[in-house]
């Protein structure tokens, strides 16, 4: 299982294959090789193949699927340390079968834990992200009475269900979602308390 080190922060640099991301020039098609993008810099290289930005529309398991399997097609040499955006079961498995080392889920492990049990059996750290709503509407007036509170509460039930299943704590990292649901005071007010969601 891969262990992130404790003692220093990492780059993670992402790989989009999509047309519509947030960030453009993270985007590829599918087929394109990458051993041409500079990815040296980077600890971890993020792939997805459904945008989440906010206003993006959803794509089918299938969609993503045969994204996925035209990059695994056309790049047989990867990064050594890969994370798979997605929260499609499906999508993860084919990755995780296929070199990927981390599931990064912007629905943290589904309402079911399905991604948490996918994880579980392969072994690998799961990305735990809260978001609030869907990427198509998640910035229509999202309020919080409390939003720490708010995010301990969602922390701490995913953490539970996550141990339940079998999951142990090197295999658990929390994303609070910065912009996912959030005003840009929400921003800052994750930011500004981060060390309670750390401990």
């Amino acid at each position: 299982m891969y262990r992130f080190p404790d003692n220093y922060p990492l780059i993670m640099g992402i790989i989009n294959l999509t047309s519509d991301s947030f960030y453009s020039e993270s985007c590829i098609d599918p087929s394109m090789k990458i051993n041409n993008i500079d990815y040296k810099y980077a600890d971890i290289v993020d792939v997805g193949c459904e945008s989440s930005r906010p206003g993006s529309d959803p794509v089918s398991e299938k969609v993503e699927l045969e994204r996925l399997t035209q990059f695994l097609e056309n790049n047989q040499t990867l990064p050594n340390v890969l994370s798979i955006d997605t929260y499609k079961p499906a999508v993860a498995r084919l990755a995780l079968k296929n070199g990927f080392n981390i599931i990064n889920d912007i629905k943290g492990g589904g309402e079911d834990g399905e991604m948490l049990e996918i994880a579980s059996f392969f072994n690998c750290p799961i990305i735990i992200m809260h978001m609030k709503g869907y990427p198509l509407t998640m910035q229509n007036k999202p309020y919080y009475d409390n939003i720490i509170d708010e995010l301990l509460y969602y922390f701490e039930n995913k953490i539970a269900l996550a141990k339940q299943i079998g999951l142990s704590d090197e295999q658990i990292i929390l994303d609070p979602g910065i912009g996912f649901g959030k005003r840009v005071v929400d921003n800052d007010i994750v930011i500004n308390n981060i060390s309670k969601l750390k401990s």
